[in-house]
């Protein structure tokens, strides 16, 4: 075969080939629409609608996360006047809490989603995305609780350990 023949060739063959590729072209996606502010999802609805289990987590959580913040400023105040009363207790519960505040908040997000695909898989058609979004939104408020819960503790932890080795306790204290 000669070159311009087999040039033909193959542009007759790539033709038909890309003509069915070419015929199934896709609808315009439709317009967006935005929600009305009464129909919005809101954090508190979040909560509202959770499974108990995860309203159990989600409580948890933010009850841990005050309960850090409480902690580290009384025990900051009282380094401040030089008094160390109770403060093992304390570092060894925000140390506690950096460890397991994210893994609290895994297992609701997990919980949370496996509850969901069942619930997918047990209806049919297949939902669309804006009915699976709050069961989404669930396990990433589960989440980011948990990684919030452990920052703070992490964060109050490391600086009463740095004001309690600034202030120079005693040293059973120290330990």
């Amino acid at each position: 075969m000669s070159k311009p023949c087999l040039r033909g060739f193959l542009i007759l063959t790539l033709a038909l080939a890309s003509g069915p590729a070419l015929a199934n072209v896709a609808a315009a996606d439709p317009p967006l629409a935005v929600v009305p502010t009464a129909a919005r999802l809101t954090g508190m609805d979040i909560f509202a609608n959770a499974h108990p289990i995860v309203q159990v987590v989600f409580a948890g959580l933010l009850i841990s996360t005050v309960a850090a913040v409480a902690i580290w400023g009384v025990q900051l105040s009282r380094l401040g006047k030089r008094r160390s009363d109770g403060l093992a207790g304390a570092v060894a519960f925000l140390s506690a809490l950096s460890a397991a505040g994210p893994m609290i908040g895994f297992f609701g997000a997990a919980y949370d989603l496996l509850d969901m695909f069942i619930g997918i898989a047990n209806v049919r058609p297949t939902p669309s995305l804006s009915i699976l979004a709050p069961g989404l939104a669930e396990a990433a408020l589960c989440v980011c609780l948990g990684l919030l819960a452990a920052a703070v503790a992490a964060i109050a932890h490391r600086h009463l350990k740095a004001r309690l080795y600034g202030v120079e306790l005693p040293a059973a204290v120290a330990s």
